[in-house]
């Protein structure tokens, strides 16, 4: 005959309970990684360079449009603040996490600040503007109040727009992942720590 000794009845339960309880720490952990993540993509863009990787500067034509428009700003992606404010962490489902900008996210104009995400993070095709004469004059005076001296090729009759790449998720991601694991795994200890002890 076999005779139980101890708290049995507890062990049971907890035993019971462990699957559970790693599903909830294993979603601890990676929500907490997310929001590291996302801290440093906002950092890294307040920084100008995420992931410790320098933005490319702003061309004279751009600074000059702003200065034009009435903002004294150089900072890049943050002319209004509206991507970097849409940064966000979701969870679709328990144990996963999504960082970036969602579809549904708009500026105030109402634009999906996605494709603007996504021109940043990866750079745009050339875009060919044909010059009028209303056009000449008004970059010309655009330069001229900005300070800006004016950008080599202003003579020519058509403008090339081309966004460089300025990646503010990739680098974050490639800084954080070869860590990420060890991250995770002390995070889930440390969410069971006092349940499997």
């Amino acid at each position: 005959m076999i005779r139980k000794v101890g708290a049995w009845g507890k062990t049971f339960k907890t035993l019971v309970a462990i699957p559970a309880r790693v599903k909830a720490a294993s979603h601890i952990a990676v929500m907490r990684e997310a929001h590291l993540m996302r801290r440093e993509i906002v950092q890294g863009i307040g920084k100008g360079a995420p992931g410790g990787k320098k933005f490319t500067p702003l061309s004279p034509l751009t600074i000059a449009t702003r200065r034009h428009r009435g903002f004294r700003g150089t900072k890049i992606l943050q002319e209004t603040g509206a991507l970097k404010n849409s940064i966000t962490v979701v969870s679709p489902r328990k144990g996963t996490a999504f960082v970036g900008v969602l579809r549904s996210a708009t500026g105030k104009d109402g634009r999906p600040l996605i494709n603007i995400a996504q021109i940043h993070e990866f750079g745009s095709k050339a875009i060919v503007i044909r010059k009028t004469p209303e056009m000449v004059a008004m970059l010309h005076v655009m330069f001229r109040k900005a300070g800006v001296p004016e950008k080599p090729g202003t003579g020519r009759s058509v403008i090339v727009i081309k966004i460089p790449p300025r990646p503010f998720l990739q680098p974050v991601f490639d800084k954080l992942a070869p860590g990420a694991r060890g991250r995770v795994q002390q995070a889930m200890i440390a969410a069971l720590r006092g349940v499997l002890s």
